[in-house]
C-alpha cells in the first residue's frame, strides 16, 4: 500500500473519540461488514475508536450498551433501522430511493417512520436521496437536512496504481441465481466469463444456492475485512465497475467505484452519471447496448489498457487524487468530527416560552432498583427542563424507601407511596388510573402530566420536544410523540416505530404511557367516575377527552415490549370498550344554540369546558334538545370518530 501520514484528529472538548456503528443483521455475513470494516480502519488512522453493536446497543465485542458519555454519535447504514437507544443517530443516505419502496412490498410507510426517528443523515451527494429527506422534514424545517457527507469508500492509504495481471476484476453476490431470473449484468458476465479475462469473487453457496456454479472465472470467496477486497481487485489490475437501474435513478455510487480506485487498479465503469460527474476521464467507460455489445466494448478497453500501461496508470492516479480529495472514508469522518458540536446545536429543539409547569410520574412496580436506575437516566436526559419528577413506588416492586434513599439515582426524584391512600373503587385493587386521580388533584389548575412506564426510556431531549410541539400549535391541548418498541420481530427488525394512536391500540402492541404530555384534568367526573376505572389505558382515557392533539415530529421515547399474560389482555380489552363510554360527549362540535339563560360559549370555551367539566357540558348541549338518548350518543359519538381520525393522521384539530 501507498504509504500516508496518519492525521490523527484533534478532538473538542467533552468528544470521547469514539463511535458506534449499528450491524442490523448479527450472526449474518451481508455486505455492510466490509463498511463496518472500513469504518474501523478509518477510525483507527485517525486515532478514534469504532464500535460495531447490536441494534440495541450492546457491543459485538461484549460490554456494556453504548450510551452518550461513552461515543460521540452513532452511525445506521440501513433504513430498516431505526433510532433504538439514545446516542445522537445517523442515517447515511446510502440506499437508492426505489429501495424504500420496492424492498418489501407494502413497508414504505414502515421504512419512512424508521428514517424519522434518527436525528440527522449523512448524504452521498444523491440529489434524489437528500430531496427524499427534505419532503419527509418539512415539519421539522430546514435544519435537518443533510449537511454532512459520507460514502462508500475506503480509507487513505491508497494502493499503487497497477494493471496487475490485465485482467478484469469483480465482485458480487450474483442474487440473480436465487430467483431463477436473467439480468442484463448476467448475461454480460456468462459472455465475459467465456473470454477467460474475468476473475470473479463473492460467497460459494448463498440460501443454499450455489450462485456462481458454472462460472469457469470463479476464484474464492473473499472476507469482509476490509482489505481483502481491495488485494484481490490490485492483483487483477482491472476493476469491472456496474451499477443498478435504481442507482443510477438516485444518483447513488455503490462501493464498488471507491474501493476500486482505492485499490489502485484501473476502473472501466458503465455510463453512471456520478462516476462522469466526479471523476470524468480518469476512468476508461464501455458503451451501453446489448449484453453482447457491452462485452465487445468492455473487451476492447482491456486491450487499450494492457497495450497501453502508462496511460492507464496515469489515469488510475488520476482517479485516487480526486478520491482523497472528497470521498476518503478518513477524511469524511474527520470532518464529521470537526463540525459534530456546531451540528447537534443548531439541530438541538428550541425550547418554548414559558412552559408550564409539568408533574413526571415514574412508575416503580415491579422491578424496583432497576426501573429507578432506568428512570434515572431518563430524567438526566431531560436536563434543564425544570420538572417536578415523582418517583411511584408501588410496595409489589420490592424497593424499599431506605434503599430509595442510600441510592444516588434518588436525586431529583420525590417518593410517593402507590399504596398511600385506598382507591375510588371499594375493594378493587389499585389501578394506575385510581393513584393519578389521587395525585393531580394536587396539582394546580393551568399545568401538565406525564407517566413514564418502567419498561420506557425517554431519549434525549423528550420533553422539550413534546412542549415545542405544543406551543407551536395554538389549538393544541396535549402532545404524543411516536415511540420506538424494543424487543419486537418485523422481518429483520427487532426495534420498530409505532406511530402515535391516542385512544387505542390492539391489546398485543401496548402504547408507551411516556408519548403522552397532557393538561392536568380538573373535572370532578373524570377524576372520579373515569379515570380510577383505567390502569393499562390511563393516559389513553385522558387524551381521549381532549379536542385536540399534536405530534411531536421524531420519536423520542422507547419501550420495551413484553409479552401479556391472558388476563392482561382480557382487562386492555375491557379498557378499549370503556374508553367509549364518553362518547356522547361532544368532542370540539359547534355547540347549538344555548338555552335560555345559559351562558354564551364560544368555541374555545366550549373545548376548555369539555376537559374541565363534561357532566356541564353534557347538560348545555342537549338538555333542550327532545331527542332520544341513543339518537344523541348515536350522532355525536359518529361525529366524534371521525374528527378522531383526522386528528390522529394530521395531528391537528380540523
Amino acid at each position: 500500500m501507498v504509504s500516508g501520514t496518519p492525521s490523527t484528529l484533534t478532538l473538542a472538548p467533552g468528544q470521547h473519540g469514539a463511535f458506534a456503528v449499528v450491524k442490523l443483521w448479527p450472526g449474518i455475513q451481508v455486505a455492510e461488514d466490509e463498511v463496518i470494516a472500513r469504518l474501523e480502519l478509518a477510525a483507527r488512522r485517525l486515532g478514534l475508536r469504532c464500535i460495531p453493536v447490536h441494534p440495541d446497543g450492546r457491543p459485538l465485542a461484549g460490554g456494556a450498551v453504548v450510551n452518550s458519555d461513552t461515543v460521540d454519535f452513532v452511525l445506521n447504514l440501513h433504513f430498516e433501522q431505526p433510532k433504538s437507544f439514545d446516542v445522537f443517530s445517523f442515517l447515511a443516505l446510502w440506499n437508492p430511493v426505489d429501495y424504500y419502496h420496492d424492498y418489501i412490498e407494502g413497508s414504505y410507510h414502515r421504512f419512512v417512520d424508521n428514517i424519522l426517528s434518527h436525528d440527522d443523515y449523512i448524504s452521498c451527494a444523491s440529489t434524489a436521496a437528500d430531496d427524499h429527506i427534505r419532503r419527509l422534514i418539512t415539519r421539522d424545517g430546514p435544519c435537518r437536512a443533510p449537511h454532512f457527507e459520507l460514502f462508500h469508500s475506503v480509507p487513505r492509504p491508497f494502493g499503487k496504481p497497477t494493471i496487475g495481471s490485465g485482467k478484469l476484476f469483480f465482485a458480487g453476490i450474483n442474487w440473480e441465481r436465487l430467483t431463477k431470473r436473467k439480468t442484463r449484468h448476467g448475461e454480460l458476465l456468462e459472455i465475459l466469463d467465456r473470454s477467460g479475462m474475468l476473475r470473479l469473487y463473492g460467497p460459494r453457496e448463498l440460501h443454499g444456492v450455489r450462485v456462481w456454479e458454472g462460472f469457469q472465472s470463479y476464484v474464492d470467496e473473499l472476507p469482509f475485512d476490509g482489505v481483502s477486497v481491495l488485494k484481490a481487485a490490485a492483483n487483477a489490475g482491472i476493476s469491472l465497475v456496474l451499477s443498478s437501474d435504481s442507482h443510477k435513478r438516485s444518483g447513488i455510487m455503490s462501493s464498488r467505484l471507491f474501493e476500486s480506485i482505492g485499490s489502485g487498479a484501473v476502473v472501466i465503469a458503465d455510463d453512471h452519471p456520478f462516476a462522469r460527474e466526479h471523476f470524468g476521464d480518469s476512468l476508461y467507460y464501455f458503451e451501453p447496448g446489448t449484453p453482447e455489445e457491452e462485452a465487445a466494448s468492455i473487451l476492447a478497453l482491456v486491450d487499450e489498457i494492457r497495450s497501453n500501461p502508462d496511460e492507464a496508470l496515469a489515469r488510475a492516479a488520476r482517479a485516487q487524487a480526486i478520491l482523497g480529495d472528497r470521498f476518503a472514508l478518513d477524511a469524511s469522518i474527520a470532518r464529521i468530527y470537526e463540525g459534530l458540536d456546531a451540528r447537534k446545536a443548531a439541530l438541538e429543539t428550541p425550547h418554548p416560552v414559558a412552559p408550564a409547569p409539568l408533574t413526571m410520574f415514574f412508575l416503580v412496580r415491579h422491578d424496583g432498583s432497576r426501573a429507578l436506575a432506568q428512570h434515572a437516566a431518563s430524567l438526566r436526559a431531560q436536563a434543564a427542563e425544570g420538572v417536578d419528577a415523582v418517583l411511584l413506588v408501588d410496595r409489589a416492586s420490592r424497593l424499599s424507601r431506605e434503599e430509595f434513599d442510600a441510592s444516588p439515582d434518588a436525586d431529583g426524584f420525590r417518593w410517593i407511596d402507590w399504596d398511600a391512600v385506598g382507591g375510588h373503587v371499594p375493594y378493587g385493587p389499585l389501578t394506575l388510573g385510581d393513584v393519578l386521580a389521587r395525585e393531580l388533584r394536587t396539582l394546580p389548575a393551568g399545568g401538565h402530566f406525564m407517566v413514564i412506564g418502567e419498561t420506557e426510556q425517554l431519549f434525549a431531549g423528550h420533553v422539550r420536544a413534546l412542549r415545542a410541539a405544543l406551543a407551536e400549535t395554538p389549538e393544541g391541548w396535549g402532545a404524543v410523540s411516536s415511540f420506538v418498541c424494543g424487543g419486537m420481530k418485523l422481518g429483520d427488525q427487532t426495534h420498530v416505530v409505532k406511530r402515535h394512536v391516542a385512544t387505542g391500540m390492539a391489546p398485543d402492541a401496548l402504547g408507551a404511557l411516556g408519548r403522552f404530555l397532557l393538561p392536568v384534568p380538573t373535572s370532578d367526573v373524570v377524576l372520579t367516575s373515569g379515570l380510577p376505572y383505567f390502569d393499562h389505558k390511563a393516559m389513553n382515557f385522558c387524551a381521549s377527552l381532549l379536542p385536540g392533539i399534536v405530534t411531536s415530529p421524531r420519536p423520542t421515547l422507547r419501550m420495551r415490549r413484553g409479552g401479556l399474560s391472558e388476563e392482561v389482555r382480557k382487562q386492555v380489552r375491557i379498557e378499549d370498550e370503556r374508553l367509549g363510554d364518553m362518547a356522547d360527549l361532544p368532542d370540539g362540535v359547534p355547540a347549538p344554540p344555548p338555552p335560555r339563560g345559559a351562558l354564551d360559549m364560544g368555541r374555545d370555551d366550549l373545548a376548555h369546558l369539555l376537559y374541565a367539566d363534561p357532566g356541564l357540558v353534557t347538560r348545555a348541549a342537549f338538555d333542550g334538545l327532545p331527542l332520544p338518548r341513543q339518537v344523541r350518543t348515536f350522532a355525536v359519538g359518529g361525529v366524534r370518530a371521525v374528527r378522531g381520525a383526522g386528528r390522529r393522521l394530521t395531528g391537528r384539530r380540523p
